[in-house]
Protein backbone atom coordinates (compact mmCIF):
# COMPACT_ATOMS: atom_id res chain seq x y z
CA UNK A 1 0.00 0.00 0.00
CA UNK A 2 3.13 2.11 0.68
CA UNK A 3 4.67 1.95 -2.38
CA UNK A 4 1.03 2.88 -4.46
CA UNK A 5 0.82 6.26 -1.99
CA UNK A 6 4.80 6.37 -3.46
CA UNK A 7 4.06 5.89 -7.13
CA UNK A 8 0.98 8.44 -6.52
CA UNK A 9 2.72 11.45 -4.50
CA UNK A 10 5.68 10.95 -7.27
CA UNK A 11 3.00 11.27 -10.29
CA UNK A 12 1.12 14.11 -9.13
CA UNK A 13 2.84 16.42 -6.92
CA UNK A 14 6.48 15.62 -7.27
CA UNK A 15 7.83 15.05 -10.70
CA UNK A 16 4.68 14.08 -12.95
CA UNK A 17 4.91 12.32 -16.11
CA UNK A 18 3.06 15.34 -17.37
CA UNK A 19 2.26 18.46 -16.74
CA UNK A 20 -1.85 18.08 -17.14
CA UNK A 21 -1.42 15.11 -14.38
CA UNK A 22 -0.17 18.15 -11.91
CA UNK A 23 -2.80 20.53 -13.20
CA UNK A 24 -5.78 18.06 -12.76
CA UNK A 25 -5.07 16.90 -9.39
CA UNK A 26 -4.34 20.49 -7.82
CA UNK A 27 -7.61 21.69 -10.11
CA UNK A 28 -9.55 18.46 -8.32
CA UNK A 29 -8.33 19.73 -5.08
CA UNK A 30 -8.43 22.87 -5.25
CA UNK A 31 -12.54 22.54 -6.87
CA UNK A 32 -13.35 20.47 -3.81
CA UNK A 33 -11.43 21.96 -0.81
CA UNK A 34 -8.95 18.96 -0.39
CA UNK A 35 -5.37 19.43 0.65
CA UNK A 36 -4.02 16.50 -1.18
CA UNK A 37 -1.08 16.53 0.84
CA UNK A 38 -2.54 16.46 4.49
CA UNK A 39 -4.98 13.44 3.01
CA UNK A 40 -1.99 11.56 2.64
CA UNK A 41 -0.20 12.21 5.37
CA UNK A 42 -3.05 10.88 7.45
CA UNK A 43 -3.61 8.02 5.15
CA UNK A 44 -0.01 7.70 5.48
CA UNK A 45 -0.31 7.65 9.29
CA UNK A 46 -3.35 4.60 9.00
CA UNK A 47 -1.23 2.01 6.97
Amino acid sequence: MRSQIAKFIKRFLKDPYRKEDKEWIYNLAYENYINVVDKLRKLGKLI
